[in-house]
């Protein structure tokens, strides 16, 4: 497995695309900003990307969605029922018709491209925020966005 971590939109590096070398699939996560880059990273490594996965819905996560998702070949997007509501929306105003939605919950393991990936809850200032754990065969990789340490947080994160 490769991960590639891309410097996008204002913020900077919060894409990424995870690969599975030996069947040539991958996974894009956070797609915020620059999706011209992103598309042509993609091409670069001649990958299928076979799901959007998405941390949360600011804007510096899913900025580039409706850039890039038709040229991806309409892949499912994941993501938690808050954050698939705003991109829903955004790609209303943008005139998109897409219906390829995935409501994950955390704790509830998925595999895409024979990448297996597990969405763990993280505080954050937007309901809904995922991380995601993904298992390889090194060893477990986590990748959080955003997140803050919120001593007022009820329940698990």
């Amino acid at each position: 497995m490769k991960i590639i971590a891309m410097e996008v939109g204002v913020i900077g590096k919060n894409c990424y695309e995870v690969i599975n070398e030996e069947q040539k699939k991958g996974v894009v996560i956070d797609p915020g900003g620059d999706g011209d880059q992103i598309l042509e990273k993609i091409k670069q490594k001649g990958i299928t990307i076979e799901a959007i996965f998405l941390t949360h819905g600011h804007d510096e996560n899913v900025g580039a969605l409706s850039d890039i998702v038709s040229d991806l070949g309409n892949p499912h997007i994941y993501g938690s029922k808050y954050t698939l509501e705003v991109v829903k929306r955004e790609f209303e105003t943008c005139n998109i018709n897409y219906k390829n939605f995935k409501e994950i919950k955390a704790y509830v393991p998925i595999e895409v491209g024979g990448i297996k990936i597990f969405p763990v809850n993280l505080s954050h200032s937007t309901p809904d925020n995922f991380g995601y754990a993904m298992y390889t065969k090194d060893g477990v990789i986590f990748y959080a966005a955003d997140y803050v340490i919120d001593s007022l947080m009820k329940g698990t994160y």
